[in-house]
């Protein structure tokens, strides 16, 4: 189980996200549509209706600007968790995040490969006070661990280590075998990972992020491994590529002076045998006439 919470400013365009239609299909068969899990202090008549809810209450304090409070909440493939248990989460969550007396509405959506719900609450309360969003990234975090716990889920940091693990693994793998920035990146794709580049206003690339889809969890390269930093990564495979140029051309350097001993070996040496005198020898003494 692993949560992310974000304030905004508009109530109408999270509402139509949440309720929209899902007309994609998957696997040949069409997606469920969002199902309304709990709700309090609006009207559920329709979208309308609950934009309406929100706004109305929003009203008490026309001075906040980010009234909207968005919480997303994701289950491991292996989480077998009911509808009932879902709502009971949330409104657990919601305890633990102080969101208890205000408006909300509790959303599941199946539209990823796990299933997964959405708390949209108004930082309005029913007594007119703004709810605090201080470290409300870091709150939901502590409290999605704690829950997890509690219900026995499966621990989401365990499975970001091992998703960590496996980016890790093919980048590295990638580079030690001299396979270029390109190529790597379509082996970080196969695994689940999309890829996009941090650029600066004039263009230049100052780095690289890496976003699990499954899981909905985004990292710099740098946070995978410092050496995998976007500058290093280049410069890393650029020196693994040289190595085994080298090493390439060392070993056919080394095939040819083998190439050259076998052919020495292969020559006939000449035959040993003794020179013919051709002068002829005189055995016997000379006569003069």
């Amino acid at each position: 189980m692993i949560g992310k919470t974000g304030t905004g400013a508009s109530f109408g365009g999270i509402v139509d996200y949440l309720l929209s239609e899902k007309e994609k299909l998957e696997q040949g068969e069409k997606l469920k549509e969002p199902l309304i899990l709990a709700s309090d202090g609006i009207d559920i008549g329709d979208k309308e209706s609950i934009k309406e809810s929100f706004n109305d209450q929003r009203k008490q304090l026309p001075n906040l600007g980010k009234a909207v409070w968005h919480t997303s909440i994701s289950f491991d493939h292996d989480d077998n968790v009911s509808n009932d248990q879902m709502k009971e989460i949330a409104e657990d969550l919601m305890h633990e995040l102080g969101l208890e007396n205000t408006q909300y509405l509790i959303v599941k959506h199946h539209d990823t490969k796990h299933d997964h719900f959405h708390i949209l609450a108004n930082r309005v309360g029913y007594d007119g006070k703004a709810i605090s969003d201080s470290h409300s990234k870091r709150k939901t975090k502590d409290r999605c661990e704690k829950l997890t716990k509690k219900y026995g889920l499966v621990q989401a940091k365990d499975k970001v280590n091992e998703r960590k693990a496996d980016l890790h693994k093919v980048i590295k793998s990638g580079i030690e075998e001299g396979k270029g920035f390109d190529s790597i990146m379509k082996d970080v794709e196969k695994i689940g990972y999309t890829y996009r580049f941090n650029q600066s206003k004039a263009g230049k690339i100052n780095g690289v992020s890496f976003k699990d889809e499954a899981k909905g969890v985004t990292y710099k390269a740098s946070e995978i491994d410092r050496k995998f930093s976007y500058t290093k990564m280049i410069q890393a495979i650029s020196q693994r590529q040289a190595e085994l140029e080298l090493k390439k051309l060392q070993d056919q350097g080394k095939q040819k002076d083998l190439e050259k001993a076998k052919a020495k070996t292969e020559k006939k040496e000449p035959s040993k045998g003794f020179k013919q005198d051709n002068k002829k020898k005189d055995n016997g003494k000379s006569f003069g006439l």
